[in-house]
């Protein structure tokens, strides 16, 4: 972990990893001054943002074998098909690595899911497999070994798990509805597991009453556009009302 104060929206700061770290995903996080704890700074300023980002590690010396790949998808939920394309394996002299072995595994927190091989010919070339979860797994990794004849290399991700269970925070605009004013709504939508931002859709729906019945309508609607954050259109806040959010749809 390392501190740095910025001022006027510019950071510039260095970290070296040590030598017992491994590559991974690391965090940023980005609050008011004076503010360290995470639960602290997310109660005094909701507006606190993350950024997540992959840093990987290798030996001094180049690689022997260059690995292009990418998933197919942003995310996958468990049970789907994982699929990822091997888009080129280069040696070290810029050719093809043609007929290269590929040894697959996947690890969800630390158990091994599955274990595969199988050969590129030619690139792109696909690696699809499964992704059997398990409840509660979620922190799962795909490890790709290359063997070129007697080189090998090899190349670590993090598969992206969707889950369905979402975190919808509300701000009122200006900290409180009040009866009889225009308002707006700030939205933010996260998974609840890994706090990463979700892109979500939906509506504000005012439940009211009306001679002892239920009588609900929609009064707003909204979609988070950056960062897993939005606003909602202007509603006119009504007394003895309460109000939900209605997710319609979400997305990563």
């Amino acid at each position: 972990q390392k501190s740095v104060y910025f001022e006027n929206c510019v950071l510039s700061m260095t970290y070296e990893i040590p030598p017992s770290k491994p590559g991974g995903v690391y965090t940023l996080r980005v609050g008011p001054r004076g503010y360290d704890q995470l639960e602290t700074l997310k109660h005094v300023n909701p507006a606190w943002t993350t950024r997540q980002f992959e840093i990987r590690t290798t030996t001094k010396t180049n690689p022997k074998l260059r690995i292009d790949s990418e998933f197919e998808k942003k995310g996958y939920y468990p049970g789907e098909t994982v699929s990822i394309s091997v888009r080129s394996i280069l040696r070290s002299n810029g050719e093809q690595a043609s007929n290269a072995t590929l040894v697959t595994t996947v690890l969800a927190d630390n158990r091994q899911v599955l274990s595969k091989s199988q050969y590129c010919e030619s690139y792109p070339c696909p690696v699809v497999f499964k992704l059997d979860l398990q409840e509660g797994e979620e922190n799962v990794r795909v490890n790709i070994v290359v063997m070129d004849g007697a080189v090998v290399e090899s190349t670590s991700k993090a598969i992206p798990v969707i889950s369905d269970e979402l975190e919808i925070e509300v701000f009122p605009e200006s900290g409180v509805l009040v009866p009889g004013l225009q308002s707006r709504l700030y939205i933010q939508a996260r998974n609840k597991k890994t706090k990463k931002p979700l892109g979500v859709s939906g509506d504000i729906v005012r439940i009211g009453y009306v001679d002892g019945d239920v009588n609900s309508r929609v009064v707003a609607s909204f979609e988070t556009i950056h960062e897993g954050r939005g606003i909602t259109s202007f509603f006119l806040v009504e007394a003895s009302s309460n109000y939900s959010v209605q997710i319609e749809s979400h997305r990563i």
